[in-house]
């Protein structure tokens, strides 16, 4: 007969083990970052140089690949589409694997690696470099948010680490795709068109300067706004892929003309639910354009325009 009172006692002290392993890591008070930080690392370093391709499965099934390329990621679904991935936030959760240390050892039992969440068909990520290739198992999170169980397939061992590895990589592909409209600089513009909500034109005089025909008397484009409006132009990014074919009518658009004699669009329109869409020529798949975004982009004539003669601050 099973001796509950004995289990139950054995579950309490691996739970409360459990929970100060993780507090370690953790560590609030920065008792232990000197140990973590002397630990060894949990994969060879030399790999991170070369990474060319990482593959997300679960229960054996591809979830999506990401391929470096002319010094890009993209990634593929499993419906072998490809799209621009957002290169920063790719590398960031790179960098964090890279961090990991084999702080503390939990277990070598194959036979709890379901009940830990490194099993074979659970979420595997496999990091391919030049001639070598690491298979990482992230598991279920430690007792602390910061912390999470990790195996490597050439290695029986289950660590503890710092990090929340499933969170940054159990994700949907759209969560990794890249949501900037543009991809280039103010400074690279000459000329920039608005129609639809507002309609202005504006050339650059000089590095610093822009004229408009669409000035008033006596006044000309303030300097400092419009610097403003062109670091809101370049950094546009959408909030989420829009799937639906309702994408409604044309409301406004904006042409780019930039120093290499090319020529760059943004679109926006406008459906039956009052949600704004944006696509351009760099990323030509439809987004969601938040109100407060498109407010910052068509401005009035009373903010782009000062008195000739005030002062630039």
């Amino acid at each position: 007969m099973m001796n509950w009172k004995k289990l139950n006692i054995q579950l309490t002290i691996a739970a409360f083990t459990l929970f100060v392993l993780a507090l370690l890591i953790n560590d609030p008070l920065g008792f232990f970052d000197y140990s973590y930080d002397k630990s060894p690392f949990l994969m060879d370093q030399s790999l991170r140089r070369t990474i060319k391709t990482i593959k997300v499965e679960e229960n054996n099934i591809l979830k999506y690949q990401l391929q470096f390329n002319n010094s890009k990621w993209i990634i593929n679904d499993n419906q072998n589409t490809n799209f621009f991935a957002d290169s920063a936030k790719v590398d960031s959760n790179i960098d964090k694997l890279f961090t990991l240390r084999k702080f503390n050892k939990i277990s070598s039992n194959i036979e709890k690696y379901s009940e830990f969440g490194v099993a074979d068909n659970q979420l595997k990520i496999t990091l391919t470099g030049e001639n070598k290739e690491v298979v990482i198992f992230p598991g279920n999170q430690g007792s602390t948010y910061n912390s999470s169980l990790v195996r490597l397939l050439d290695d029986k061992s289950v660590y503890l680490v710092k990090g929340n590895l499933k969170q940054d990589w159990n994700q949907s592909v759209d969560s990794f795709r890249d949501k900037k409209i543009f991809q280039f600089t103010a400074d690279n513009i000459s000329m920039i068109k608005f129609s639809g909500i507002k309609n202005y034109k504006f050339e650059r005089n000089n590095e610093n300067s822009w004229k408009s025909p669409q000035a008033p008397a006596n006044k000309k484009v303030s300097e400092e706004r419009f610097s403003k409006l062109l670091e809101d132009i370049t950094s546009l990014e959408g909030n989420d892929y829009f799937n639906d074919k309702n994408i409604g009518r044309k409301v406004a658009n904006i042409e780019i003309e930039l120093k290499t004699n090319t020529t760059e669009s943004l679109e926006i329109y406008k459906n039956s639910a009052n949600t704004y869409l944006m696509k351009s020529n760099y990323n030509s798949y439809w987004m969601t354009l938040p109100e407060y975004k498109l407010n910052n982009i068509f401005i009035s004539e009373q903010e782009l325009f000062v008195s000739a003669d005030q002062e630039q601050k």
